[in-house]
């Protein structure tokens, strides 16, 4: 494992020190729990918390990139759903596949994305949802937004967890990871950590 994996990584024990202990020790839940990671750093976390064994729904959303390891479903139990968005196309072709997708943030910038009925059809039952992601890259920062204004228009019952980039990412993925923040902060069930 390098430096950034590991780094990475730490991602999932921020979003375990925020869950509310009840749900990380198994205690009786009023409503099912469905677990979704958004992204490379959800799928993370979504990963370390399915080991945890926790009684749950889990789903991953990601990127349909299959030429990038990280995105690929097999890295991931076969009990963890997987959608794959298909709309961020080429922009991931570029050599530099850690930042590839910046070109595509800004164009979003101009034109928002649609949220799949695959999508918003996760939430059509009375779950208690956890949305884990990180800010910075495309998926994690607009989906992340997207989603839990939704679930808060629809008054439904979640907690968003996310987390902040890394100073060496860059100012562009800090920047939007702040617009993001700016615009949840009205949201008291939205956490965050760096």
């Amino acid at each position: 494992m390098n430096r950034r994996e590991l780094i990475k990584g730490l991602t999932a024990i921020g979003a375990l020190s925020i869950l509310p202990s009840s749900i990380l020790f198994g205690q009786a839940q009023d409503k099912p729990l469905h677990f979704i990671g958004i992204g490379d750093a959800g799928r993370k976390v979504l990963k370390h918390i399915h080991q945890k064994k926790i009684p749950a729904k889990y789903t991953c959303i990601a990127c349909s990139c299959w030429h990038l390891p990280w995105y690929n479903s097999s890295v991931l139990p076969e009990d963890i759903h997987v959608i794959q968005l298909s709309h961020i196309g080429s922009s991931y072709e570029s050599e530099d596949t850690s930042y590839g997708q910046l070109t595509f943030i800004e164009s979003y910038l101009q034109t928002p994305m649609k949220v799949s009925t695959e999508v918003t059809d996760l939430f059509k039952d009375d779950n208690r949802y956890i949305l884990l992601a990180g800010l910075g890259g495309f998926t994690g920062t607009f989906l992340a937004e997207k989603l839990t204004l939704m679930l808060d228009e629809n008054k439904k019952d979640f907690l968003t967890i996310c987390s902040l980039p890394f100073s060496f990412e860059g100012k562009k993925r800090s920047t939007w990871a702040n617009k993001v923040r700016q615009n949840l902060r009205s949201i008291p069930n939205v956490k965050y950590f760096d």
